[in-house]
């Protein structure tokens, strides 16, 4: 049952999409007489590269961060900030996870 309601949100959510992009298609071709220069042609595509690859070095970290236990519990970050203060530099919020 689970399987085929995630099957059924992933169907409509690409309809959604191809719907979305053949809307701003049709709009775009009844702008008329529309071009882009080259230089209009380069920035867009570094934008996407861009953009891309900062969403992918995101999403890795994450998933590296997540894979190597470096997340802790908000009950363990108060825990161990309430052991640091101005004077005490040895606290356990500078330790590294081993």
């Amino acid at each position: 049952m689970k399987s085929t309601l995630s099957w059924v949100v992933a169907a409509i959510a690409g309809a959604v999409v191809l719907v979305i992009g053949f809307v701003i298609a049709a709009l775009w071709i009844g702008i008329g007489d529309s071009e882009i220069s080259r230089a209009g042609w380069l920035a867009m595509g570094l934008g996407v590269i861009v953009t891309l690859a900062l969403g992918i070095g995101l999403m890795a970290l994450v998933f590296i961060s997540s894979r190597a236990a470096m997340t802790r519990s908000a009950a363990e970050t108060a825990e161990s900030s309430a052991d640091c203060n101005e004077i005490n530099f040895n606290c356990r919020s500078y330790s590294t996870v081993g």
